[in-house]
């Protein structure tokens, strides 16, 4: 068995998805396949730091793809 993709990348301040990265991608087409998703994400609700100001945060996500 392999190992599921781990997709991992940052909500920034204003919602929108940056440094995308795809680790265990088993494959080059499911690597090619899964940045294409990542950066066709729409913006996220970002994160609140204790003063309920919007801030970075890291987000890791593993995948398991049907083929």
């Amino acid at each position: 068995t392999c190992a599921l993709p781990i997709f991992t990348f940052i909500i920034g301040s204003d919602g929108r998805a940056t440094d995308l990265d795809v680790k265990n991608a088993f494959d080059p087409e499911i690597f090619r396949t899964a940045m294409n998703a990542l950066k066709s994400m729409p913006k996220w609700k970002p994160g609140t730091d204790e003063q309920g100001n919007p801030t970075n945060v890291r987000i890791t996500i593993p995948v398991d793809f049907k083929i």
